[in-house]
């Protein structure tokens, strides 16, 4: 007779209480040194049309600390129609010793969390130290996570605001004041938001460039983790000239970064122009900023293995903490 094995399910607002911004920083910042180091396995991520709607998954193993996760995930954009998100899914964790499913937990929070956090890691390795003014590019709710991921690494006292409705701006500025207590300003372009701007967070679907090379403030740092696949683009070619320009993840950059791809095809820059991964920053094998005037770039697509990263965290704390809902299947 079979050992019987327990999954865990996570919900929403239990996996909110586990999975802290500062936990998760230090898990992706394990996650893309562990990925540098190529200690993992993470195969493209797949999919095909389903009805109206596509179905995708992402699938990946990291080798420390050990686990293997899929992320499956939907796009129905005629959901909101029905008062739900056009993005859906879960992550399935899977024990690494057994391989047994450990435990379910929404694909969509952790996702944007652990994006944020990777931004942190990037930021931590890239931005100057004294780096204070914040500028945000989309106020959503990866600008709100990226309020707290660029809290927990930089001073920030002030920032700065572009969202592409002013309703949504106002009430994105009214949240961040109250819960952080740090002055929020709007402007209606982005050129006006980012002007002296230290860090630049951009994290929008937009299929026009709205991070231009010209407007650039000196000795700033990006995070771009918005647009990626064709036809949409965050950055045009001059600011990725401009720039020292770092990955998350070579394999799925360099497939998916539209900015990069473009600019690649075009001759602007040839790919000894990429620096290199944040991960490989963080083990002292590539360099970092150089000096107080450079423009640095993260550009982030997102990867599984940081999916498995985070979910692994999440697990572990919930069993030490005896939070979810435990059932066999």
């Amino acid at each position: 007779m079979h050992q019987e094995f327990k999954t865990l399910i996570i919900e929403r607002d239990t996996l909110k209480q586990l999975l802290t911004m500062e936990d998760c920083i230090e898990s992706m910042d394990s996650c893309m040194r562990q990925t540098s180091a190529g200690n993992l396995v993470n195969p493209p991520r797949s999919g095909f049309k389903a009805g109206e709607g596509m179905l995708a998954w992402m699938p990946g193993y990291l080798g420390e600390p050990e686990g293997f996760a899929c992320k499956l995930i939907t796009l129905f954009p005629k959901a909101k129609l029905k008062g739900y998100s056009s993005h859906s899914g879960v992550t399935v964790y899977f024990e690494a010793e057994t391989g047994q499913p450990a435990m379910i937990v929404d694909s969509g929070y952790l996702t944007a969390v652990r994006t944020a956090a990777a931004s942190a890691v990037a930021t931590r390795a890239l931005a100057r130290d004294n780096a204070s003014t914040l500028a945000l590019v989309g106020s959503g709710e990866q600008g709100y996570l990226h309020v707290a991921a660029m809290l927990a690494v930089r001073p920030i006292s002030a920032i700065r605001i572009w969202g592409r409705t002013p309703e949504n701006a106002a009430r994105f500025k009214e949240q961040v004041e109250a819960e952080w207590q740090v002055k929020v300003d709007i402007f209606p372009t982005v050129a006006q938001t980012i002007e002296g701007a230290d860090i630049i967070c951009s994290a929008t679907p937009t299929t026009t460039p709205l991070l231009l090379g010209n407007e650039l403030p000196e000795g700033c740092h990006i995070n771009a983790v918005g647009a990626s696949r064709a036809p949409k683009v965050e950055l045009d070619e001059a600011a990725v000239m401009k720039s020292l320009y770092y990955l998350d993840y070579r394999e799925s950059a360099f497939n998916e970064a539209r900015d990069l791809v473009e600019a690649l095809e075009s001759g602007a820059i040839s790919e000894e122009h990429v620096r290199g991964e944040i991960g490989e920053v963080l083990l002292g094998h590539k360099r970092g900023r150089e000096n107080e005037r450079d423009i640095t770039i993260y550009r982030s697509v997102g990867f599984a293995v940081q999916d498995v990263a985070a979910a692994g965290l999440v697990y572990d704390k919930a069993r030490k903490q005896g939070l979810g809902l435990s059932v066999s299947f």
